[in-house]
């Protein structure tokens, strides 16, 4: 299967950047950028690395913080919440448009509460099997998802980009695989090589580090 594109997006609070600019030179403190997964993951690995290009090129440090949980509603409703002097930004993914179908009661409003700054990068979707299981191929995924009770597969969680990728999957090939959600990759990728769950769909980072 050719792998799925998937967009990272680094977003910040709604209030602009040009009023903390006007009051001091922007800027002028440690600057906080959370990421809603675990340690570890795709999107974390991004982060990282432009944090630290961030703090060689704005002469202030890029602090990288993990706020995992609820599908990133935990980390998205931090910065949501903060100070809105561009200080506190978020790395936000596709959950920042599927949440809103997948849960009622959000406690934010990312049309109202974020503000897009930048697209950061594309990265493809992969599958994953552990060494030693049952999935050795895609064609094991599809003739084992369609047997009674099906597959299980590990995404960093649900709403994510790899979340989809297998919906997409799964439906296309007209599958029964179970969606077995985790609060970052580097959680999925250790249930995969533990056999707890047979494969995952995620992006190349993750299952190399």
């Amino acid at each position: 299967m050719p792998p799925m594109k998937a967009t990272l997006t680094l977003t910040l609070l709604l209030a602009g950047l040009s009023t903390a600019a006007q009051a001091e030179s922007y800027p002028s403190k440690p600057i906080n950028l959370i990421v809603p997964y675990a340690a570890g993951g795709g999107t974390d690995t991004a982060a990282r690395m432009l944090g630290k290009r961030l703090s060689d090129r704005l002469g202030q440090q890029v602090v990288v913080e993990n706020k995992a949980g609820g599908a990133t509603q935990i980390g998205t409703a931090y910065v949501a919440r903060a100070q809105p002097d561009g200080y506190t930004l978020l790395m936000g993914t596709a959950n920042l448009a599927t949440n809103p179908v997948f849960y009622k009661d959000l406690p934010y409003d990312a049309k109202k509460d974020l503000v897009p700054i930048l697209r950061v990068t594309d990265v493809p979707v992969y599958i994953f099997a552990g060494e030693g299981g049952p999935v050795k191929s895609v064609e094991d995924i599809v003739s084992g998802g369609k047997e009674t009770g099906g597959l299980s597969y590990a995404t960093a969680g649900v709403g994510s980009i790899p979340h989809l990728a297998g919906e997409i999957f799964t439906r296309n090939a007209k599958l029964n695989l179970q969606h077995v959600p985790y609060k970052g990759s580097s959680e999925a990728v250790v249930a995969v090589a533990s056999k707890q769950v047979p494969f995952s769909f995620d992006n190349l980072a993750p299952a190399y580090a």
